[in-house]
């Protein structure tokens, strides 16, 4: 690259151990990308090795500049002073005892020429210990606005453009130990340019002494970040619930209205054995649906198959009424042609697309489903699904150019939180399961319903990619948990489907779950350390001994 953004690293330092700081630096200078300067503030330091440090540093090289506060003012503080040193196009924030891969800033870079308009730049990174081994990877899923009002994931490396912070305010000192999370909820409410590099370039030190890792006092300040962003948002009667670790979080939206959702629920009418007696799949879920979800404003469109039996047509009579009505299929089983027939005699402003082999878990599950289809900017929302034994069947159905498309951490225990909390907080993903999708009305009209060339496979994943390039979200919500016995009532399998989805989505490169490791769904994935990788195609950087 002979041209490219001026990056300006931003960091704050106090009390650092100097053999971390040192080794930050190095990183630094052995960025084999050029075009940076570093402004770094030193929060009134009290030790002397930092700040005599420090000052070989500030003379090192010209593009690193130094200055030390008289006093110990916080994080934010800090960085908002080394922002009005900057002068890049792009501010890039790094910590004083982290290190940088030598291609970080030339890969964010190569990122902004490609797209010249991006706001906001995140990469994936790893966590490391005081002595540089790697403990962790933390593989992120491209641009989840979900996933970010949940918890700060883009963490480390992010760089935004400079103007965009200077005009959202730059970092607010009433969150402190959350500032960096409430600058990038900031940011992302003025832009929607942020782009993901699905590449390790970071590697986080988890450093006890660091006030970073005051897990106690961070835990209060995102707290009080996220309740504050939610009611700014949402209005005063939408609630912030942490969920896992107290670094993550649902939110609770109002309902606007009582807006009807009518239920599409295909089925052949199939028994199995549950709980040790001969069931009824459709009924036991009609039943389930009826008496254990909360919110009320709902009606159920049951697609009969014209192989259903005599018997469990008398079964669904019995439950027939203004609310739960019968509609007759005449053609030869396609899942699709199901879907889109009861959308045809739906009258709901939502439609949730219910398999018959479902049985409620959650009270709340169709209230969470709703608050997130509400949303003008969401087009698909899929629940969590477990087998009935509690594993986990799925929550987001991720792409992969051999295996179509797979479910992270299916038969996983139900209780797993997934990769950094991804079964149990809001997030977007490529696709949901058609067991469980609700989606607006006048967004399944849009894309013209699903797809009948899809006949038992693959057409709900067809179809949430069409939404999503129609420009709408697809999320997964954790918090409408349900139990699915899958497969009871119909077959599954066609070569027909598989086929018409490999012409169609054979090339689709959503990061939505990470390349470096889709299937190896603990993450315990080795990568280099940047000390590995230093000067490898760039003469030898300048070093702090």
């Amino acid at each position: 690259m002979t041209r490219g953004p001026r990056f300006s690293i931003i960091t704050a330092v106090w009390n650092t151990d100097p053999r971390f700081l040192r080794a930050c630096v190095n990183s630094v200078l052995q960025q084999a990308y050029r075009n940076w300067e570093w402004c770094i503030v030193d929060d009134g330091s009290t030790r002397p090795e930092t700040r005599a440090l420090l000052q070989r540093i500030s003379g090192a090289d010209p593009r690193i500049k130094v200055a030390f506060a008289h006093e110990h003012g916080g994080i934010s503080s800090a960085q908002n002073r080394a922002l009005e040193m900057a002068r890049g196009e792009f501010i890039a924030l790094v910590d004083h005892d982290d290190l940088l891969n030598p291609s970080a800033l030339r890969m964010v870079a190569a990122v902004i020429q490609e797209h010249p308009d991006a706001d906001v730049i995140y990469t994936d990174e790893a966590s490391i210990d005081t002595s540089g081994g790697q403990l962790s990877l933390i593989l992120k899923p491209d641009w989840s606005p979900e996933y970010l009002l949940a918890a700060h994931y883009f963490n480390h490396l992010t760089a935004y453009r400079r103007q965009l912070v200077t005009e959202v305010g730059g970092f607010n000192p009433d969150y402190e130990l959350a500032q960096d999370w409430d600058l990038a909820l900031r940011v992302t409410a003025s832009t929607d340019r942020v782009h993901h590099i699905p590449a390790v370039l970071y590697h986080w030190r988890r450093n006890p002494t660091s006030a970073g890792h005051d897990w106690e006092n961070a835990c209060y300040w995102r707290k009080r970040c996220h309740a504050d962003h939610v009611r700014a948002r949402f209005g005063p009667a939408a609630a912030s619930e942490p969920v896992w670790m107290d670094g993550f979080f649902w939110t609770h939206r109002p309902i606007r209205g009582r807006p009807l959702v009518s239920v599409i629920m295909p089925t052949m009418g199939a028994r199995q054995r549950l709980r040790g007696v001969g069931t009824t799949m459709v009924i036991n879920c009609l039943r389930s649906l009826l008496s254990k979800t909360r919110y009320q404003e709902f009606e159920v469109i049951c697609v009969v198959d014209p192989l259903t039996s005599r018997a469990v047509r008398a079964e669904l009579a019995e439950l027939e009424s203004p609310r739960v009505r019968l509609v007759e299929a005449t053609d030869s089983f396609n899942f699709s042609s199901r879907v889109n027939l009861g959308a045809r005699h739906a009258r709901g402003e939502h439609l949730l697309l219910l398999n018959d082999d479902i049985e409620v878990l959650r009270p709340d599950w169709m209230d969470a489903l709703l608050e997130l289809s509400q949303e003008p900017e969401n087009g698909v929302i899929g629940g969590k699904l477990r087998f009935p034994n509690g594993a986990i069947e799925s929550c987001g159905i991720a792409l992969d150019p051999e295996r179509l498309a797979d479910t992270p951490f299916r038969g996983y225990p139900g209780t797993h939180p997934g990769h950094v909390a991804s079964l149990i907080v809001n997030r977007d993903f490529s696709a949901v399961t058609g067991a469980c999708q609700m989606v607006r009305a006048d967004v399944f009209a849009e894309v013209d319903g699903y797809d009948e060339s899809f006949v038992v496979d693959l057409g709900d994943v067809d179809f949430c990619l069409r939404v999503r390039e129609a420009g709408y979200r697809v999320v997964t919500c954790p918090r409408a948990e349900l139990t699915h016995y899958e497969a009871a009532s119909r077959a599954t399998g066609g070569s027909g489907d598989v086929d018409a989805y490999r012409a169609r989505w054979s090339k689709a490169t959503e990061h939505y779950w990470s390349p470096l490791g889709l299937f190896e769904q603990d993450y315990t994935l080795s990568c280099p350390t940047p000390s590995g990788v230093a000067g490898r195609h760039t003469p030898a950087p300048a070093t702090i001994a």
